[in-house]
């Protein structure tokens, strides 16, 4: 027989693990938490990642452009449009287009300094509920679109000058007077990408992504940038929806 003190710290014990069990199932079988997309991506640990990495989540948003492994979703009813974008890796070709009103439920995750929902998880899924038009592009200056309020928003910055021409991964930047921005795309060669500096764009129109420790402006539309001496040209659309280049 134990003794009276020893019984009774051990009775404490159990209460606790049992209570601490208890709590794990009800969280278990609450599911995963409705989180907005303002949500997930302002509320953050250190101002970059978000308080929410290594929970799975269930968000909804429109999606507004789509890459090779992965889509944009933006939450077009946010009364901000700051921090209501995120980038959602389906580790390849998505089931979604521009323009779908999606429910996701997620893991959210932190990749390379990148706040993204991965579908590739255990048990994330993502339905679509119904169709709208793609949000209109946010105007920001190339300055703002470096910030990480604007991760995964779909943006517009205009009256462009080329500083950089594509390298080996087909990055190129430009700068609106305010500060450069890399422009992540993988076009190298194509008549559509600028093969000199100061040359000069109307605008580029794209989420704003996180990739080597950098920002940098997605471009979704074909466009065909001006040559020195040639006048401005505007974008060419390709078909309605717009496509991530």
């Amino acid at each position: 027989m134990l003794p009276t003190g020893v019984a009774s710290a051990a009775a404490d014990t159990d209460i606790t693990a049992l209570e601490t069990t208890n709590q794990f199932a009800m969280d278990e079988a609450a599911g995963p938490a409705d989180v907005s997309i303002t949500e997930l991506q302002s509320n953050t640990t250190d101002g970059d990642a978000s308080a929410y990495e290594g929970q799975v989540v269930n968000t909804s948003g429109t999606v507004t452009a789509t890459n090779a492994n992965g889509f944009f979703l933006q939450d077009a009813s946010a009364d901000d449009v700051q921090h209501s974008g995120v980038y959602v890796y389906t580790g390849g070709a998505p089931s979604v287009a521009p323009g779908d009103v999606v429910d996701v439920e997620a893991p959210v995750k932190e990749y390379n300094g990148l706040t993204e929902l991965d579908l590739t998880g255990d048990n994330a899924t993502v339905s679509t509920t119904g169709s709208e038009s793609v949000p209109e592009a946010t105007p920001i200056s190339t300055a703002d679109a470096a910030q990480e309020a604007y991760e995964g928003v779909f943006v517009n910055v205009t009256d462009l000058e080329v500083t950089k021409t594509p390298g080996q991964y087909g990055e190129w930047a430009v700068t609106d007077g305010s500060s450069a921005i890399a422009v992540d795309d993988k076009t190298t060669g194509d008549e559509t990408t600028p093969s000199e500096n100061g040359s000069t764009i109307d605008a580029i129109e794209g989420p704003v992504f996180y990739s080597f420790g950098a920002f940098k402006a997605s471009a979704c539309d074909r466009f065909e940038p001006d040559r020195p001496g040639n006048r401005r040209r505007r974008w060419r659309r390709r078909g309605k929806r717009r496509r991530f280049r």
